[in-house]
């Protein structure tokens, strides 16, 4: 009997050696490494700005915002101011104001026979530099108003409607 046989049970006795397993053993055992790294890298954390050290101390709370004082607007509060601009805004070509040529206006109407009634001057601010002003007064019973925009910072009078055209002279624009 041969000594790599066995006496009930013939077969040959292979020894695995590092060449036994072949191509397909090793590649197999590389893929197998392979795969055991990569799940070991996805799993372990990693540094970067997502992981912040622990706190050597506590942070100090932010101060609490303190109040401000609110933006003081220039062009508030200047009504009376643009009622005395309105009037003595100068007519082109004349040497009279708006004042003067509205008291003459309603002077002519009131020898023509009508019954005029003065209701006053009035200003308020609309938006920043600019200003609705006018003059109000009744003709036999009816109410009318001239009005204009004055502009503070472009030092502007227009005429917004046909009463205060006429009374700046029939100027599209007065300059004070």
């Amino acid at each position: 009997m041969a000594n790599d046989q066995h006496p009930t049970r013939p077969h040959r006795i292979v020894e695995l050696t590092p060449i036994g397993w072949g191509a397909v053993g090793c590649l197999s055992l590389l893929v197998l490494i392979l795969i055991i790294g990569t799940i070991t890298a996805t799993l372990a954390p990693k540094p970067g700005p997502t992981m912040a050290p622990p706190p050597s101390s506590p942070t100090p709370a932010p101060p609490a915002p303190t109040p401000k004082e609110p933006i003081r607007d220039t062009w508030a509060g200047r009504d009376d101011e643009v009622v005395r601009i309105l009037k003595s805004a100068k007519i082109p070509g004349t040497k009279g104001n708006v004042l003067q040529l509205t008291s003459g206006y309603l002077e002519l109407l009131k020898r023509s026979g009508n019954f005029i009634e003065f209701e006053g001057w009035y200003a308020f601010q609309v938006s920043g530099p600019l200003y609705e002003a006018g003059v109000g007064f009744k003709v036999n019973g009816g109410s009318k108003t001239a009005r204009w925009d004055v502009d503070l910072q472009r030092r502007t009078i227009k005429p917004r409607n046909q009463e205060a055209f006429i009374f700046s002279g029939n100027n599209d624009v007065l300059r004070y």
